[in-house]
């Protein structure tokens, strides 16, 4: 009883979760399915079972890594129209840090999600479209609360990828950038980023809201 349960219904879950961590690490060229089957304690069949092949693996493991992190941390962060547009700029940045330096089970979501960039797939369009285009303009419409809605609608936008910038130059961080030498970020110290990264853009913002 006990070994058919673990290639049962919960052998879908500790793939995802194998292949999330294998995939964040190699790139989707260098996983193999043999080593993702290892470590999720499955045999190859279970691959063709769940998914059918590697390249549908991948495609579901991004979702599920995108519905996880986005599930554990919503893109308001808990704030509502009814805050500050400041205080919700605030919620929109602690929640995208959190979803890409989050040290807990799904730390590879920001790593996946980073090498998808670098190396994107057909799966990466689908992703921009259903999930990254809209929570970008979400970030948008906080800016244009606080700038106001007559500003130039290409400035706003610029100011919203200087925003993501901030906050994906700490992602790069972990591994890239000798000065820092972060392998992972504490949750308070996620906290500091955040206060800075709000504190810097309110102050550019406002400077913008002049011109």
């Amino acid at each position: 009883m006990k070994k058919a349960n673990r290639t049962g219904a919960n052998a879908r879950e500790r793939i995802l979760e194998a292949a999330g961590e294998i995939f964040a690490e190699c790139g989707y060229q260098k996983a193999t399915v043999r080593d993702i089957c290892g470590k999720a304690a499955v045999n190859l069949a279970a691959i063709n079972y769940h998914f059918g092949d590697k390249e549908n693996l991948y495609r579901e493991t991004l979702r599920n890594a995108v519905f996880l992190s986005y599930q554990k941390y919503p893109p308001d962060g808990g704030a509502t129209g009814a805050d500050r547009p400041e205080d919700r700029l605030r919620a929109y940045i602690r929640s995208f840090l959190f979803r890409i330096l989050d040290p807990g089970r799904s730390a590879w979501f920001g790593k996946i999600i980073s090498r998808e960039i670098i190396e994107p797939t057909p799966v990466l369009d689908s992703l921009i479209k259903e999930v990254f285009y809209p929570n970008f303009l979400r970030l948008v419409s906080i800016i244009e609360d606080i700038v106001g809605r007559d500003k130039d609608p290409e400035t706003v936008r610029f100011c919203a990828a200087s925003i993501l910038g901030q906050c994906l130059y700490f992602g790069n961080s972990k591994t890239r950038f000798f000065f820092l030498n972060k392998k992972r970020f504490a949750p308070e110290k996620i906290e500091g980023i955040t206060d800075h990264i709000t504190r810097f853009s309110i102050n550019a913002l406002a400077a913008i809201n002049k011109t």
